[in-house]
């Protein structure tokens, strides 16, 4: 009996000492969409909190979930991924920095995550965005703001303008970017088992992916 309370006062202090009350270990859906998947879907998102002692609100995630049920974290995984293929661009050490602490790159592109799995990223050449939209810590606006490019994010749309100068970047291929070709109607993505592509309408581009079944 004596080494069962010694062992309920061990674990009692380290709770203490973790300083953790609780923990959702489940993700549960929260308003809001991610990035376009396919055929006129969108990721859902969704949320997971821990509650510590000595915080005074939960301390929350939040992921997106694409058309097979995976769920990538958002503002720690998913962000830092789509900062690091943008610094890929060839030309990205020729661009600006601030002298701000951290450093962040004055990147010349409009920046659109238009679907993940894979993780597509279309820079368009044009100011910086805007980033008072853009989610910093929560479900909110069509805009993941980046802790990279300095006043910059990643809009949430399969609408994108067209521009000369405009490339595209995944981490489903070796190439660090590609360009988009001027003068077509119709552009496909040429990734390994996936059917996307950019078809004209109206003036601007329309990302389309098709549903992929998984076998």
């Amino acid at each position: 009996m004596k080494n069962k309370y010694t062992l309920i006062s061990f674990l009692a202090l380290l709770i203490s000492f973790s300083g953790c009350v609780g923990y959702d270990l489940s993700w549960k859906p929260i308003e809001g969409a991610g990035p376009y998947l396919s055929e006129g879907v969108f990721a859902k998102a969704f949320q997971k909190c821990e509650q510590r002692l000595m915080d005074g609100a939960p301390q929350c995630r939040i992921a997106f979930e694409d058309e097979f049920g995976n769920k990538q974290e958002v503002f720690h995984d998913l962000v830092s991924e789509l900062d690091r293929l943008v610094l890929k661009i060839p030309e990205s050490n020729t661009w600006g920095r601030t002298r701000s602490v951290p450093v962040e790159v004055k990147v010349p592109y409009k920046l659109f995550l238009v679907t993940i799995s894979p993780i597509i990223i279309i820079a368009v050449p044009a100011p910086q965005l805007k980033t008072e939209a853009c989610w910093s810590d929560a479900p909110r606006g069509q805009c993941l703001r980046s802790y990279t490019a300095y006043n910059n994010g990643y809009s949430l749309s399969n609408s994108i303008p067209i521009v000369d100068g405009s490339v595209w970047l995944s981490p489903a291929t070796t190439k660090s970017v590609h360009p988009i070709p001027s003068g077509v109607d119709e552009y496909a993505f040429p990734l390994d088992g996936i059917d996307a592509k950019l078809i004209q309408e109206d003036g601007i581009w329309k990302f389309f992916r098709k549903r992929h079944e998984r076998h």
